[in-house]
């Protein structure tokens, strides 16, 4: 009888030491684990991020050396992982000019650097990248507009000198407008396609499943101005033609809109519920659209269509955890990562490029 006293005050002892949440290697973990178990995979966003760094005046030597010490470490700690499949560059950099000598330098260097250490990590690592083409012609937003050609050019180089495996382009572009065509989407799928092509690389599209409800450039450029842009969920007939087309073009598809248009979640913060801290997104729109995109799917023949590649769903998924979720208790965080994986699993979107992780896992 004292052996079960003694055994139960020390179970209760043990209980009030250990934390009440989650630390963040622990929310990291538990992503993979739930990955790993389902089969799922993870590409994991570096520490190295934003676009402005050669404009920001940013040391290439210290940040190289900076993305190669966390690599490292992250890698350590979480590169067992069955689901652990590679890296995301999360430069999503503005057009460069093919004249550009030094901006070119910068940024295939900083990759170059990376995927040398990614391969020497693991040489079965993917490296990739999400860029966008501006399709702004008339320059509205002050950007110079590029032809499909340089890009092409631009991209065909960098992706060699960076040693990128994957391209995935977001098929909206900087703009996101809902006014956008197939057709003028078109030329730039293919300029992009024709990039990897050259360069030995993979052709995916990131299919956005978010966009801005302008009527026209001049309604666009009024709402970004004055921080009003009516973000919503792409309509399901058009996010077919979307997918289409990109299964025409490319080998693999990722997403960006399920956070924060799609998520059936709520009430705990695993994932990002607002665009540019503008408007949040209720829960009963998110419901529907994500069962919109469900009801789709099951449409889908399991075969791709003469003349496609890949059948034309979402493969995969841009997920940035947001602060916070290491305050929450240890149950609540494990269960909403776990129906986080599970809806994600429900609908096919297998590959998770898991982002934001320096707010978890750091120096």
């Amino acid at each position: 009888m004292k052996k079960l006293v003694l055994l139960a005050a020390i179970l209760a002892v043990t209980a009030a030491c250990e934390p009440k949440s989650l630390t963040g290697e622990q929310i990291i973990g538990a992503i993979f684990k739930g990955a790993d178990e389902r089969g799922m995979h993870i590409i994991v966003e570096t520490n190295i991020t934003g676009g402005g760094l050669f404009e920001e005046g940013a040391d290439l030597e210290t940040i190289v050396s900076q993305q190669d010490c966390w690599m490292r470490r992250f890698y350590a700690r979480y590169g067992d992982h069955p689901s652990f499949e590679g890296w995301y560059y999360g430069n999503e950099i503005n057009p460069v000019d093919t004249l550009d000598e030094a901006k070119s330098y910068f940024w295939r260097a900083l990759w170059g650097a990376s995927s040398k250490t990614a391969k020497e990590l693991n040489p079965d690592a993917l490296t990739t990248i999400s860029p966008f083409f501006i399709l702004d012609k008339d320059e509205w937003r002050g950007f110079r507009y590029f032809q499909p050609e340089e890009y092409r050019v631009w991209w065909a180089e960098s992706l060699r000198k960076g040693g990128i495996d994957i391209l995935m382009l977001q098929d909206s572009g900087a703009e996101h407008q809902a006014f956008f065509s197939i057709e003028e989407r078109r030329p730039f799928i293919e300029a992009f396609a024709a990039a990897c092509s050259q360069a030995g690389a993979q052709f995916w599209v990131n299919v956005e499943t978010g966009q801005v409800r302008a009527n026209d450039w001049p309604d666009a450029v009024a709402q970004e101005r004055e921080r009003r842009r009516a973000w919503e969920f792409t309509p399901i007939d058009l996010l077919a033609q979307k997918l289409d087309l990109a299964a025409q073009y490319a080998t693999g598809t990722i997403n960006w809109g399920y956070y924060p248009l799609m998520t059936p979640t709520d009430g705990v913060a695993v994932s990002l519920k607002d665009i540019d801290g503008q408007k949040a997104i209720d829960l009963s729109t998110r419901k529907d659209n994500y069962e919109a995109y469900r009801a789709y799917v099951a449409s889908v023949p399991q075969e791709p269509a003469p003349g496609h590649l890949i059948r034309p769903v979402l493969g995969g998924t841009l997920w940035w955890l947001p602060g916070g979720i290491d305050a929450l208790p240890r149950k609540e965080a494990f269960r909403a990562i776990e129906d986080e994986l599970d809806n994600l699993h429900a609908v096919g979107i297998d590959r998770i490029i898991l982002g934001s992780l320096p707010k978890y896992f750091d120096e």
